[in-house]
């Protein structure tokens, strides 16, 4: 009955912020001046495409804080409303849905799927458990090491649920009487998630606010962050934290106790490698150290216009064309495979940027800064 009445207010509330993200619209619209001084005190003109884009936002981020719409289709409406305010032409705002670090994130979506058809996620993860063995704190700590390094490469969300059936499953072998169970429960899956979110720093395919980031700083700073450079400053990070957190779970948080988990999920007997993995895995590792070293690849002269974006891109066609069994046509990759990529989250992406545009262009930044 509470479930039922939880859900009812749920709808009504998404049902008020369908309707209420325009009439907002309507109201910041005439609220916003036509010109207003900026934080220099010079004139800021903005105009109907000012005041627009001003509405736009506010109409945006209403749908994608309640959810009244999916937030996929929200990210759409800068191609619908800013050719016809005058903000940005139809070629200017499409042009943001193809910028290169959607492509970059593309090819990296695409590089995960791969690793997760040829079963190389479980292999990892099983390899460095059997390393730190079957005590419940480095148990937490080698699968908090595992989800940080899958989550750099992979998203954080996928990166989660990749690791939850091997949770559960180890969850299970301490049996419902064990001591400390709950305490090593909720350790291992809030480490886990900690850890996934964590390590989604480390790198610029990570997590999408770190694309967002990237563009920001090279359209309003002017400085190009390469796969590299992002490296060096986020990775510090990720090694800092990691410990920290796990030792603040394992210490202080949740206890887990020392008692050993049941070690026969790691005795199990381990697959043989087959070619499509080993393909896989040597792609792999050939596109992470492509994008580290890519300030001294292109220094060379066929390869002086090599992007971020290239190296993931060229990956995946090789991911695509790389055949296993030309008898069977089985590839690396098919077109069923990577049709589970998150294309929505691609068009998230491409719809923050357009506005991000809209406001840079229109003046409404510079008033919103004031």
């Amino acid at each position: 009955m509470q479930t039922k009445l939880l859900l009812d207010t749920l709808h009504q509330f998404r049902l008020f912020a369908l309707i209420g993200g325009p009439l907002l619209a309507v109201l910041v619209f005439w609220l916003v001046p036509d010109s207003a001084r900026g934080l220099n005190g010079e004139l800021l003109t903005l105009g109907v495409p000012g005041r627009i884009t001003a509405a736009l936002a506010v109409w945006m981020a209403t749908w994608w804080l309640t959810e009244a719409v999916s937030i996929y289709a929200t990210a759409l409406l800068p191609l619908a409303l800013l050719p016809l305010s005058g903000a940005n032409t139809i070629s200017t705002t499409a042009q943001a849905y193809a910028h290169p670090l959607i492509f970059l994130f593309m090819g990296g979506f695409i590089l995960a799927l791969a690793l997760e058809k040829w079963h190389l996620h479980r292999r990892f993860a099983l390899s460095v458990l059997r390393l730190v063995g079957t005590k419940p704190a480095t148990l937490v700590g080698g699968f908090m090491f595992v989800a940080a390094s899958m989550s750099m490469w992979i998203t954080n969300t996928a990166t989660t649920l990749v690791m939850l059936p091997i949770l559960l499953s180890i969850i299970q072998l301490l049996g419902k009487d064990a001591p400390n169970r709950e305490n090593f429960s909720l350790c291992l899956l809030l480490g886990v998630a900690y850890a996934a979110s964590i390590g989604g720093i480390g790198t610029i395919v990570g997590t999408v606010p770190n694309m967002f980031t990237v563009s920001f700083i090279e359209r309003e700073l002017g400085i190009e962050i390469s796969f590299a450079r992002w490296m060096t400053i986020a990775l510090p990070i990720v090694v800092i934290f990691i410990p920290t957190v796990w030792w603040m779970l394992t210490r202080w948080i949740y206890p887990p106790g020392d008692e050993p988990v049941d070690g026969d999920f790691l005795s199990e007997p381990r697959e043989p490698w087959s070619l499509g993995a080993k393909m896989t895995l040597t792609i792999f590792l050939l596109t992470a150290l492509c994008w580290i070293i890519r300030p001294l690849l292109v220094k060379l002269p066929l390869l002086s216009g090599l992007s971020d974006t290239g190296i993931a891109i060229i990956a995946a066609l090789l991911l695509f064309i790389l055949p296993v069994s030309l008898k069977q046509r089985e590839f690396l990759i098919d077109w069923e495979t990577a049709m589970k990529l998150p294309w929505g989250i691609l068009l998230l992406f491409g719809g923050g940027l357009a506005l991000a545009g809209a406001i840079r262009s229109t003046g409404i930044g510079e008033l919103m800064a004031v």
